[in-house]
């Protein structure tokens, strides 16, 4: 067996955070899955160069870490490669139980915080029962440590009576890739890394407008 015991139980939760990257990462052994019917029926896995990962095939672990993390191939990390994406980093993944003819990447971001800027960002009090708007916070928040400092030490927040809330998002950079967004469960992508991704047939992938309503918390990036 090429990995020991221990490894084959990696809890990645030790390792991936929304606050930190993998120091020191190695590769990660992975099983490839198909859906519960099409391994009954024997089907063997769909290969495609991305996965939104919804469940954990990692051993010895029933649940992916709770961060924000996808799988792409090496065909898929090149494109992205050349685009701008918030603070990110790739692991090698090892895929034990089906041959694969390109090599595959655990895509690890941080939390949309470190890349938020705060002092363009607005903000809003709601009231918790039913997210009324209270009233514009009409003070500049300068930073992430700032926020939730606010957050700790306000009385009725403590009280969870009311909270502090983005009115809208204001991203440090034009970013071309947003793992997620307020309104969208899924990626956010650029129009330019949209077409690559279509001009390069890139499988596993659907595209669909990002539409947002009076309640999705507004995109804006600098000009």
């Amino acid at each position: 067996m090429k990995y020991s015991e221990k490894e084959l139980n990696l809890q990645l939760n030790e390792h991936l955070t929304y606050y930190s990257f993998w120091e020191t990462p190695k590769t990660i052994p992975m099983e490839l899955r198909g859906s519960i019917d099409a391994e009954i029926a024997e089907e063997p896995p769909i290969i495609q160069d991305y996965y939104h990962w919804g469940s954990d095939f990692t051993y010895g672990s029933l649940e992916p870490p709770n961060v924000d993390i996808i799988i792409v191939s090496k065909k898929f990390k090149e494109i992205l490669d050349q685009f701008l994406l918030p603070f990110h980093k790739f692991y090698e993944i090892e895929v034990l139980n089906v041959e694969m003819k390109d090599k595959y990447f655990m895509l690890h971001f941080l939390d949309k915080d470190f890349y938020i800027d705060f002092k363009k960002s607005k903000f809003k009090f709601i009231k918790k029962n039913d997210n009324t708007t209270l009233k514009i916070f009409d003070q500049i928040i300068t930073s992430q440590d700032e926020f939730y400092e606010i957050k700790r030490n306000h009385a009725d927040i403590k009280n969870r009576t009311i909270d502090l809330v983005f009115v809208d998002n204001f991203f440090l950079e034009k970013y071309d890739f947003l793992f997620k967004a307020p309104g969208s469960n899924y990626p956010i992508v650029s129009e330019e890394l949209k077409q690559a991704i279509i001009n390069s047939n890139i499988t596993g992938v659907e595209f669909s407008n990002f539409n947002t309503d009076e309640e999705t918390i507004p995109i804006r990036f600098p000009e």
